[in-house]
């Protein structure tokens, strides 16, 4: 296991804006990863997808999609979430790449682009 927490900063901004406005996101300030095999579940709109996109912006992964994950407009919410927190990591993969269903057709038009 690679990432073995992700950790609130102290004195993070927390302000009334999108990531913050998700209750569960706005309440967090630790999640362990103890085992290695972790399960996120709940609602939509509860935050899951938020903090996968957030735990891959803290992490420097590469993105498989349109965009990087750095400029993807749709990631402006997880970077503010990400800038907030610290991932505690153990080491690196040799390969860290972030890729949603969402992302497929982007990749793809990614391939194009590139060729």
């Amino acid at each position: 296991m690679f990432v073995t927490a992700f950790r609130r900063r102290r004195g993070a901004n927390i302000d009334d804006a999108f990531p913050w406005t998700v209750p569960a996101l706005r309440a967090l300030k630790e999640l362990r990863f103890d085992d290695p095999v972790t399960f996120l579940m709940g609602e939509n709109g509860c935050g899951k997808s938020t903090l996968l996109e957030a735990l891959a912006v803290a992490t420097e992964a590469v993105a498989a999609g349109a965009e990087e994950v750095d400029v993807d407009a749709t990631l402006a919410g997880p970077r503010r979430l990400a800038a907030a927190f610290e991932a505690d990591e153990r080491g690196r993969p040799l390969a860290r790449v972030f890729f949603r269903a969402e992302d497929a057709f982007g990749f793809t038009k990614r391939i194009e682009r590139e060729m």
